[in-house]
C-alpha cells in the first residue's frame, strides 16, 4: 500500500507524526472492530474488511517520516485534508450499546471528524424537513470546503514568495563576514541533507547539485581558515539598483547580470549615485530565506572560481544593498550589489 493511501485510510494529513498515526490507528480499530456488530452480519463483514485496511495502513506507515514529504504538495494535501477529510472508510454505522465490548472513543476529534458527525446526525433526520436540512447541510459543507480550498491555495502561493528583504540579506552577509568560523559550523549542519548529489531540505523540492556535499566541506574549510571581516554598511541606493534588476528579470524569468534594456551592473548602480573602490554583484535564484541565499553563494556549487563567495568576503568592499522578489522560472530571486564606497545622488562626497 502506498503512503498517501495509507494516510487517507487513517484520515491523516501528510504532516502526521508517529504518535498521531498510532492514535488514529487505535481509534479506528475500535470503531470498526467486528465485535461491535455481532447482531448484523452485513455490518460485521464490512467492519472486518475495514479493520484489515486499517491494519495494512498502519503497517505501511510504520517507518513514515513527514519531513520527506515535498513542501508544496504536503501543504496542499494537508489543507484539503483538514477541510474535506481524507478518510476512505466512511462514517461508522451506529451499533447497539449492548454489543460494545469496550468504550467508544471520546474527546476532541477535530474539524474533519466533527463535520462527519454533523453529516451523520443530519442523515438520521426523517421526513420532508429532514430531507431539506440534509440538502442544505450538504451544500453548506461544499461551500465552506471550496472557500477554504481557495484560501489555502492563495496562502500557498504567497508562501512561495521570498520571506526576506534586502536588509535581511545584507544582515546575513554580515553574519558571514564577522564570524566565518561560526558560519562554517552552520554549513556543517546541512551535510546530512545531502544524498549523493541531491540536496533534500525538509519540506522543499529536492535539488540536484553539481558537487554534492564535497562543495560544502570545501566551503567549511575555507571559512575556518579566514579571519573575520568588518560588516558592510547597508546602502539604500545600491538596494534600489538591485531592485531595478529584480523588477526587470522576475516577470519574464530571465537570468544573468544584463538587463533587458541593455543595462549592466555598473549602469544600474550609477543611476543612484557615485561608487568608488570597485563594485561587484551576486544574484541568487530559488532560495526562500536570507540564510539560504548566502549559504548557496558561499558554497558556490559548480562554480570553479568560487566567484560569488569571493565577492561576499572581499575585504575591499564596505557597503552593500540587496533586493528580492518573485521570479517566473525559479519562484524567487535576490540581487546583491557591493561597492568599496557609495555616495547617493544629491549628497556631497566627504573629503
Amino acid at each position: 500500500m502506498d503512503t498517501l493511501r495509507a494516510l487517507r485510510i487513517l484520515g491523516l494529513p501528510p504532516s502526521a507524526t508517529a504518535a498521531e498515526i498510532k492514535d488514529s490507528w487505535r481509534d479506528l480499530a475500535k470503531v470498526w472492530h467486528p465485535d461491535r456488530f455481532v447482531h448484523d452480519e452485513r455490518l460485521r463483514r464490512k467492519a472486518g474488511d475495514n479493520l484489515q485496511r486499517i491494519n495494512e495502513a498502519h503497517e505501511a506507515l510504520r517507518d513514515y517520516d513527514p519531513a520527506k514529504t515535498p513542501r508544496l504538495a504536503s501543504r496542499v494535501r494537508e489543507s484539503v485534508a483538514i477541510i474535506l477529510g481524507m478518510g476512505e472508510l466512511g462514517d461508522p454505522p451506529p451499533a447497539p450499546t449492548a454489543a460494545l465490548p469496550f468504550a467508544a472513543p471520546s474527546g476532541p476529534i477535530g474539524l474533519r471528524r466533527s463535520l462527519r458527525v454533523l453529516g451523520l446526525g443530519l442523515r438520521r433526520s426523517t421526513g420532508e424537513a429532514g430531507t431539506r436540512r440534509r440538502g442544505s447541510a450538504t451544500w453548506l459543507v461544499v461551500l465552506v470546503s471550496v472557500v477554504a480550498l481557495v484560501l489555502a491555495v492563495v496562502s500557498l502561493l504567497r508562501s512561495q514568495q521570498p520571506e526576506m528583504t534586502g536588509r535581511d540579506v545584507v544582515a546575513e552577509i554580515n553574519r558571514l563576514r564577522t564570524d566565518p568560523a561560526g558560519y562554517a559550523a552552520m554549513l556543517e549542519q546541512t551535510l546530512p541533507l545531502y544524498a549523493g548529489s541531491e540536496l533534500r531540505r525538509p519540506g522543499q523540492i529536492t535539488i540536484r547539485t553539481n558537487e554534492g556535499a564535497g562543495a560544502v566541506r570545501e566551503a567549511m574549510a575555507a571559512l575556518r581558515a579566514r579571519a573575520p571581516l568588518a560588516p558592510l554598511e547597508y546602502s539604500e541606493g545600491l538596494s534600489r539598483a538591485a531592485a531595478d534588476h529584480v523588477r526587470d528579470q522576475g516577470p519574464g524569468g530571465a537570468t544573468g547580470h544584463d538587463g533587458s534594456d541593455g543595462s549592466s551592473m555598473r549602469t544600474r548602480i550609477e543611476r543612484y549615485g557615485q561608487w568608488g573602490g570597485g563594485i561587484s554583484e551576486n544574484i541568487d535564484y530559488g532560495s526562500l530565506s536570507a540564510r539560504e541565499v548566502v549559504m548557496s553563494l558561499v558554497v558556490d556549487d559548480g562554480v570553479s572560481s568560487r566567484g560569488h563567495r569571493r565577492n561576499l568576503l572581499d575585504p575591499d568592499i564596505r557597503v552593500a544593498g540587496a533586493a528580492c522578489g518573485p521570479h517566473r522560472r525559479y519562484r524567487t530571486m535576490c540581487v546583491m550589489d557591493h561597492a568599496g564606497s557609495f555616495v547617493p545622488r544629491g549628497v556631497t562626497p566627504k573629503d
